[in-house]
């Protein structure tokens, strides 16, 4: 599976997406710069390539809409650590930006202590470059915390 990027939005919703240039909703674009003082801005977008600390994936050049980097080489039990400042609480959608030529994939939204937030099951598309977005819903607290992609 190769993710773009993942956003969250808030009507009482929030968008997660990931993708080669990881998601293709609009939304305000977070820049590489750390925001792990205060964290990235939610509702709004997360490229997937600008995670606070991970384990076992990779990056490279998307094809994907807007270009860019998305996140690869992803396997069983890799994981993408994110540290948001949500701005109130309540149930977002989180929509992914994905690629994937297997079926049966799954990816996880979990909190900073490892409880599941949501659970998307990703669809074969095709190939490592051939992007669809899949969205769950997810309830999150308000203020600072850790969300991680779980695979």
């Amino acid at each position: 599976m190769r993710t773009n990027f993942f956003r969250l939005a808030k009507s009482k919703v929030i968008v997660l997406f990931l993708t080669a240039a990881l998601l293709l909703v609009q939304m305000p674009l977070f820049s590489a710069t750390s925001h792990a003082a205060t964290g990235k801005p939610i509702p709004g977008k997360i490229e997937a390539e600008n995670w606070d600390s991970m384990f076992g994936v990779q990056t490279e050049a998307t094809t994907d809409v807007g270009g860019g980097l998305d996140v690869g080489w992803i396997d069983a039990g890799d994981w993408m650590n994110y540290t948001v400042n949500v701005a109130s609480s309540g149930s977002y959608t989180v929509a992914f930006r994905v690629a994937s030529p297997n079926s049966g994939e799954q990816v996880q939204l979990k909190d900073g202590i490892g409880n599941v937030l949501a659970t998307a099951n990703i669809p074969q598309t095709g190939g490592w470059q051939n992007w669809a977005t899949v969205s769950v819903t997810a309830n999150l607290s308000a203020g600072t915390q850790t969300l991680q992609v779980y695979v």
